[in-house]
C-alpha cells in the first residue's frame, strides 16, 4: 500500500510540475500571441482598405504626386525647382494613411520636402506640409532676429537661420515675422537660429546678460524661437567670420536653457 501511495504521489507531483511548466510557457507566449494577432489584424485592415479605396491607379500615383508638387510650387511661389526623388511612407502601423515625400532642389542645391497625401474621394492628391516656406521666409526672419540682437550688448556676432522646418501649406506668403511666430505659437512649432560669437563676447552669454536682454525684446524666446550659441576662439572667429562652420566651435549653449532649468 505504501508503495502504491508513493507512486500515486509521485505521479501527481510530476503532473503538477508539468502543468506549472505549461502555465509558465503559456504566460510567456501570451504577449507574443497578442502582438501577432494585432499585426494580422493590421495587415488585414490595410489589405481591405486598399481594395475598397479606388482613387488614382497605383502605377500613376508617383507621377501624380510629382505633378501636384510642381504645380503647387509654381502656383504659390512662382518659382521653378528641380524634382529629385520620391519616397513612400505611412503615418502609423494600423489603419495608417499612405503618403509620399516628394523632394525638389533649387539652384543652390538645397533640398526641400513636400508631404503628399491622396484624396481618394476626389481622386486627386494634396500637400499637407512642406519645407520650402521655411526657406522662403528666411530673409524676413533673419532681419527680424537681427534687429533684436543689434539692441543687445553683443558687439560682434554672426547670425544664421536654420532651414528644414516643415510648415503647413495654408500659411500665407505675406505673413510678417511677427505673424509667422504667432502662427507657430498656435501650431506648437519653432524656428531656430544659430549665433556664432568669439570668446571675447562669451561673458555676455555666460552671465545671463544676453538672455535677459533678449527676453525683454523677444517674448517668444525659447518657445517659438530658439537660439543656439556657438563660441569660437578669437583668432578662428576673426579669420573665418564669413564662413564659420559648426565643427570649429569650442563650446555651445542654448539661450534660456539654464534659466528654464532653475524654473
Amino acid at each position: 500500500m505504501k508503495n502504491t501511495n508513493q507512486i500515486k504521489k509521485t505521479k501527481q507531483s510530476k503532473k503538477s510540475k508539468e502543468e506549472s511548466i505549461k502555465l509558465i510557457i503559456a504566460s510567456c507566449l501570451f504577449p507574443f500571441i497578442v502582438i501577432f494577432f494585432f499585426i494580422i489584424v493590421g495587415i488585414l485592415i490595410l489589405i481591405i482598405k486598399s481594395i475598397v479605396q479606388k482613387g488614382i491607379p497605383h502605377e500613376e500615383k508617383e507621377s501624380v504626386a510629382i505633378e501636384t508638387v510642381t504645380e503647387y510650387i509654381e502656383g504659390k511661389y512662382g518659382d521653378v525647382l528641380t524634382y529629385s526623388v520620391v519616397h513612400e511612407g505611412r503615418t502609423g502601423i494600423f489603419n495608417a494613411e499612405v503618403y509620399r515625400d516628394v523632394k525638389f532642389v533649387n539652384d543652390e542645391g538645397i533640398m526641400f520636402d513636400f508631404r503628399v497625401f491622396e484624396d481618394y474621394e476626389n481622386e486627386c492628391m494634396y500637400i499637407e506640409n512642406e519645407t520650402y516656406y521655411c526657406y522662403y521666409i528666411k530673409d524676413r526672419m533673419m532681419e527680424w532676429m537681427d534687429s533684436y540682437l543689434k539692441e543687445s550688448s553683443l558687439e560682434d556676432y554672426v547670425l544664421e537661420y536654420n532651414l528644414g522646418m516643415e510648415l503647413s501649406t495654408e500659411w500665407e506668403l505675406d505673413y510678417s515675422a511677427e505673424e509667422i511666430v504667432n502662427q507657430l505659437s498656435n501650431k506648437k512649432g519653432a524656428i531656430w537660429f544659430k549665433l556664432y560669437i568669439p570668446e571675447r563676447e562669451r561673458n555676455i552669454c555666460d552671465s545671463g546678460q544676453l538672455i535677459r536682454e533678449l527676453n525683454e525684446l523677444v517674448p517668444y524666446l525659447d518657445k517659438e524661437v530658439g537660439v543656439f550659441v556657438y563660441v569660437y576662439e578669437n583668432q578662428v572667429y576673426d579669420e573665418h567670420k564669413d564662413g564659420l562652420q559648426d565643427e570649429h566651435y569650442i563650446d555651445s549653449m542654448k539661450l534660456g536653457e539654464e534659466e528654464n532649468k532653475e524654473d
